[in-house]
C-alpha cells in the first residue's frame, strides 16, 4: 500500500461507553494536524459546528506552498 496514511480516528457517538474510555466520543483525533475534516455543507467537522455525527467526511490535504526559502531575500521584500 503505498501511499497510505491514517490520518486521525474519531468515536463515533453511537458507540457504546465501555469502547471509550479516555476519548471524547464524536471528536477527530489527528494524526497530522494540516489537514482539515469537513462535511457535505463544507462546514469543518468540529465540536462547536455541532456536526460530529457527520458520516461522510471530506478531507482537505494541506495546500502546497510556493515559498523557496532558500532564495536571495529581494524576492520577498514586498510580503512583510
Amino acid at each position: 500500500m503505498k501511499g497510505f496514511k491514517v490520518l486521525g480516528i474519531r468515536i463515533l457517538t453511537s458507540t457504546d461507553d465501555s469502547f471509550v474510555n479516555n476519548l471524547e466520543k464524536g471528536i477527530i483525533y489527528k494524526f497530522y494536524q494540516n489537514y482539515s475534516f469537513h462535511d457535505e455543507d463544507n462546514h469543518e467537522i468540529k465540536k462547536e459546528n455541532g456536526n460530529l455525527d457527520k458520516i461522510k467526511v471530506k478531507v482537505i490535504p494541506p495546500q502546497k506552498n510556493n515559498l523557496d526559502l532558500y532564495s536571495s531575500s529581494d524576492k520577498f521584500a514586498n510580503i512583510f
